[in-house]
């Protein structure tokens, strides 16, 4: 098969697994709710715990393992099978393993926090949790996108000063050049889990820092390497970041508020007591599925438009066309990317 055929079928794999996955999720959802299982997951946290964020903690705890255990294979297909069947993974089913173990426990523990936020501020603002809930939204974003790179990438990578002195120094300077100051380049230890390659620009202040992968290393020359960081460095510059949160809160924003609106006449519908009722939490995610579905064809184009803007600050900043040609065809070849999708 040519590179470019195995590309495609590739992509094409994995955007079926995606909406297969959409699919499964709306249609647990909807079961969830309307069989009047949510209701037995209401009752049983409350038994469990009857105080108000103890039973929320406890329903989302039992939800989550149903939903966990409900959408397990087509997750597995995707992250493992797929994977290897393209030549793509490195990891044993026994790293898979451990690393998907890590990886819900951390999801869990931070999906928990959001929705115990959430319904505190539709208790404590009834009127304004919309608004409440939209700015605490953002707060957590920024302070996530500082602690991302010290607590959360160490529980999954290891990684360690770049040993390469001369592009350490390339790279420093480069940063320098764009008015940057960061803590050091740093390699990760990605080849553990997949041969394809990558670099990030994380953190802010005190955190910021440049990430290499180790494969990235290894098989591209200094200068693709350079460019491939002019371009993270691009998207910090023109503060692509800010407006990805601030784009992304807007939306939720919207969708809050539409709940706020429509409150009354979907708990009558659905017999609860109020929108802050864990038991329709299910209708919840529902709409919110549904909401980020239908905006995803604008949110994409967004994001291209955000990835060119960062392409042609990497060809300004390093003046570097060929690196960035030989860059885009090698990281296509790489990482299975459709050139043409």
């Amino acid at each position: 098969m040519a590179a470019s055929d195995k590309a495609k079928t590739y992509a094409r794999g994995k955007r079926l697994v995606f909406f297969a996955d959409i699919a499964l999720t709306l249609v647990i959802l909807a079961v969830f709710q309307l069989s009047g299982f949510s209701g037995i997951l209401k009752s049983t946290a409350e038994g469990a715990w009857p105080y108000y964020y103890g039973s929320i903690l406890i329903y989302l705890a039992l939800f989550s393992v149903c939903l966990y255990a409900a959408s397990l294979p087509l997750g597995f297909y995707s992250a493992f099978i797929l994977e290897h069947r393209f030549g793509l993974s490195n990891q044993s089913m026994k790293d898979w393993a451990r690393e998907e173990f890590k990886r819900s426990i951390l999801s869990f523990v931070i999906f928990a926090m959001l929705i115990e936020a959430l319904y505190f501020t539709i208790r404590i603002s009834p009127q304004y949790w919309w608004m409440t809930a939209s700015a605490a939204w953002i707060g957590f974003s920024v302070i996530f996108a500082r602690v991302f790179p010290v607590v959360i990438v160490p529980l999954f990578y290891r990684y360690s000063r770049i040993s390469d002195e001369g592009l350490r120094a390339r790279i420093l300077a480069l940063t320098g050049a764009a008015g940057i100051r960061v803590t050091d380049v740093f390699e990760i230890n990605l080849s553990k889990d997949t041969k394809k390659s990558n670099a990030a620009f994380v953190g802010w202040g005190k955190t910021r820092r440049v990430l290499l992968a180790d494969n990235l290393l290894r098989e591209f020359t200094a200068d693709e390497i350079e460019v491939v960081v002019a371009h993270e460095i691009g998207h910090y510059k023109l503060n692509h970041t800010w407006k990805l949160v601030l784009s992304s809160s807007a939306a939720i924003a919207a969708l809050f508020y539409l709940f706020h609106l429509t409150a009354h006449r979907i708990c009558a519908l659905l017999g609860a007591g109020g929108i802050g009722d864990i038991g329709i939490f299910p209708f919840l995610g529902l709409a919110f599925i549904l909401f980020n579905t239908i905006l995803m064809p604008l949110q994409n184009s967004y994001s291209r438009r955000l990835e060119r803007e960062a392409d042609r600050f990497s060809l300004m900043l390093t003046r570097k066309k060929n690196a960035f040609i030989s860059l885009m065809e090698r990281l296509a070849e790489n990482n299975l990317s459709d050139r043409d999708p």
